[in-house]
């Protein structure tokens, strides 16, 4: 979170990384990846994370499937997380109209 707030440029990039190592084939990095994620995509506005939001969810959705005893147990928050994002990205009252259309 701090990377992202003191580079904020580099948001997509570090998004998009943290994307694809959720997605990672070892245990450690996955765990790693979930931790951050529920930090770095905590509160973003549609317009951040528009572009890598369907991949953010469909490895949110495998992760939830995963065999793995350690991914299981820290993937619940980030389950959470990820759905009161995006009911908040979609609600109305709390975005701008052209936003939640596009959500």
């Amino acid at each position: 979170q701090q990377l992202a707030s003191k580079f904020p440029k580099e948001w997509p990039l570090i998004a998009n990384n943290l994307v694809s190592t959720l997605g990672n084939s070892r245990v450690s990095i996955r765990e790693a990846s979930v931790h951050a994620a529920q930090v770095l995509f905590r509160g973003q506005m549609w317009s951040d994370i528009a572009v890598l939001f369907e991949d953010y969810w469909t490895i949110v959705v495998k992760l939830m499937d995963d065999m793995e005893e350690r991914i299981q147990a820290v993937v619940k928050p980030l389950v959470r997380m990820t759905r009161n994002l995006t009911l908040r990205l979609c609600d109305p009252k709390l975005g701008k109209p052209g936003d939640v259309e596009s959500a």
